[in-house]
């Protein structure tokens, strides 16, 4: 992938997308940086950029190699170290720029997926995904139209997120 500051090229905007497209594929870090953000509901509610802490950085190392060698990982957490959401970061960037599917679940529907309760896990993807730019999205996607309940759906490569629970 080539710089995007190059000073001797003149690059479209498509161009400079579709670069930028896979300096995000091949680079999951990349990605973080620039394009991911969260809700933060201490101390006032409010979206910010995803930032990793040291802890963080090793469990998304150790959550893409589980992915890609597909062998389970097994991950302590507690309160306030944003564990879900980091997990759910690493298969949103595998959903989106790889065309994975992943499945997530609980114990109740109702904790899985409430339509924008972000105390839930899939709200909480849809989310990241409004607050990226739409040329990042897969191609074709439209929230509404690839987004219903326990299920959101990759149309360029019909990988999905999907979500399960013991009383759905």
């Amino acid at each position: 992938v080539q710089n995007l500051l190059t000073p001797d090229k003149n690059y479209s905007v498509e161009q400079k997308q579709a670069l930028e497209i896979a300096l995000c594929k091949q680079n999951i870090e990349h990605w973080l940086k620039n394009w991911v953000y969260v809700y933060e509901p201490r101390p006032k509610p409010r979206t910010i950029p995803y930032t990793e802490a040291p802890f963080q950085k090793k469990i998304i190392k150790e959550l893409c190699s589980a992915v890609e060698t597909g062998h389970d990982l097994r991950i302590e957490k507690s309160r306030d170290m944003r564990i879900t959401w980091t997990v759910l970061i690493v298969f949103l960037y595998y959903w989106q720029f790889h065309g994975m599917t992943f499945l997530v679940g609980s114990r109740k529907a109702e904790e899985v997926d409430k339509m924008g309760d972000l105390d839930t896990l899939l709200p909480k993807v849809r989310f990241m995904i409004e607050k990226q730019l739409p040329f990042l999205h897969p191609k074709g996607f439209d929230l509404e139209k690839h987004s219903s309940w326990m299920n959101i759906i990759n149309p360029e490569s019909k990988g999905s997120i999907v979500g399960e629970s013991n009383n759905a």
